[in-house]
């Protein structure tokens, strides 16, 4: 859905923007979660969305501004980065969760996250909208 959203938005780097920022708040909520059904429910529901937006929209706008002749390649550069982050970020809460605890560690994603969110928001208000190959 967002994917398709992202498609006919005008500002698809803002929208990955405010899915960066949906993943900063989960990532903050899992921190002071409790066994609580109704706050565990809200904490999956932020993940989901933060998925969705973080997931199709970086394919998507990936696919929009890497000319044709090179786009089986950006995407290609795009899932390893992907997954090397995934290995990087997840060996490091899982140290940190380990050593002083779940809240520890994800206060320490959630600081992560938002530097990325901050990084995301300056780079694309500098930058303006990314060209669209496909027109």
């Amino acid at each position: 859905m967002s994917a398709i959203v992202a498609v006919k938005a005008r500002s698809r780097g803002g929208l990955l923007v405010v899915g960066y920022a949906v993943g900063t708040l989960t990532a903050m909520l899992a921190a002071v979660a409790t066994a609580e059904l109704w706050l565990l429910v809200i904490l999956f529901l932020a993940a989901g969305l933060t998925l969705a937006f973080e997931d199709t929209l970086e394919g998507t706008i990936a696919g929009l501004t890497v000319p044709p002749e090179i786009r089986g390649t950006g995407y290609g550069v795009l899932a390893t980065v992907n997954g090397i982050g995934d290995l990087l970020s997840s060996t490091l809460v899982g140290v940190v969760w380990s050593v002083a605890g779940a809240p520890v560690a994800f206060w320490g994603a959630a600081a992560l996250c938002l530097v990325g969110t901050v990084a995301l928001a300056i780079g694309h208000r500098g930058r303006g909208r990314h060209p669209d190959h496909r027109r």
